[in-house]
């Protein structure tokens, strides 16, 4: 049996919550693979093993911009090296001007060496761009004036820009008030008078919320992929493979666990965070039945400081 080495072992505890010696068994099970460690735990009816699940990064923020009529939206997030300077009003003002930036520029690419060989001289990267508040100075220079500033390395870590894509809708935004979580949201309706009406933008201000606390993986059950879903499955059938119970209750249980996963990672399917007692789906359906036109959650981003 290969020998598991300490740091390993650790990586796995950090990652799922587990105690160390389930964690070194899983291992030694998986040969030492980290994926199958956690695949394995959850057979073993660690249901929650993935819950910590996410590498630590750098400090910083994340900031979001919106346009004055709410058909584009940026989320960002920008890395420091102390919570420190995370928390300065100076580094969150630095936050804001680069989603600005990322809006007005719509970048593909952060830095030059992300950019494609073959695209190489076609598309500019966001740090190479001139700086849309100042069109002297290239964003790279923007981020180097605050890096002499506070005498911490600043690394842009990513960004997604959204545009609305129907005639009618919004896109919406939710900061936290740590700066270390956000999100950005389309919602889509189908007339002007909806998308301007206060209730509409309640209800994506809502939903908005509700991604941040919930963190939903999907919009709803459809989208989980066929792939995710069997072994979903292939999970939930080891865990209750020794009931010896018919196999009609055991596709029962398994249909049972299936919908609470569900539950938990597509958002319509989810608690509202304001009232457990009905799924975002519902709250979705009474808006529906109060302005008498399709609404729909588009899509959406959520980005964490710590976690991909």
């Amino acid at each position: 049996m290969a020998e598991i080495k300490a740091e390993l072992v650790k990586a796995l505890r950090d990652r799922t919550g587990i105690g160390m010696m389930e964690c070194k068994e899983a291992l030694q099970e998986s040969g030492g693979d980290l994926e199958k460690a956690i695949e394995i735990l959850r057979k073993k009816g660690h249901a929650r093993a993935q819950d910590k699940e996410g590498r630590e990064a750098a400090d910083g923020a994340v900031g979001a911009w919106v346009s004055a009529q709410s058909r584009v939206g940026v989320l960002i997030e920008v890395n420091c090296e102390t919570d420190f300077v995370a928390r300065n009003d100076e580094f969150k003002e630095l936050v804001q001007n680069l989603a600005h930036q990322v809006a007005e520029s719509n970048p593909e690419y952060i830095a030059e060496q992300d950019v494609p060989e073959e695209l190489k001289g076609q598309k500019v990267s966001l740090l190479e761009q001139p700086y849309v508040n100042d069109n002297k100075i290239k964003v790279k220079d923007l981020v180097s004036s605050y890096i002499a500033k506070f005498g911490e390395n600043i690394k842009i870590r990513r960004f997604q820009r959204l545009a609305l894509e129907a005639d009618q809708g919004l896109i919406g935004a939710y900061v936290h008030a740590t700066n270390r979580l956000g999100v950005l949201v389309e919602v889509i309706c189908q007339t002007d008078s909806v998308a301007r009406s206060e209730e509409f933008r309640e209800l994506v201000k809502n939903l908005a919320m509700q991604i941040a606390a919930a963190s939903p993986q999907y919009i709803s059950p459809q989208e989980v992929p066929a792939e995710v879903v069997s072994r979903e499955k292939e999970i939930i059938r080891a865990q209750i493979q020794d009931t010896k119970k018919p196999e009609q209750i055991i596709e029962k249980i398994v249909e049972g666990k299936l919908n609470k996963y569900y539950g938990e990672v597509c958002l319509l399917n989810q608690p509202y965070i304001r009232d457990d007692k009905i799924k975002v789906k519902d709250l979705i359906d009474s808006y529906l039945s109060k302005f008498g036109e399709k609404i729909e959650v588009k899509r959406f981003v959520r980005f964490e400081i710590g976690k991909y």
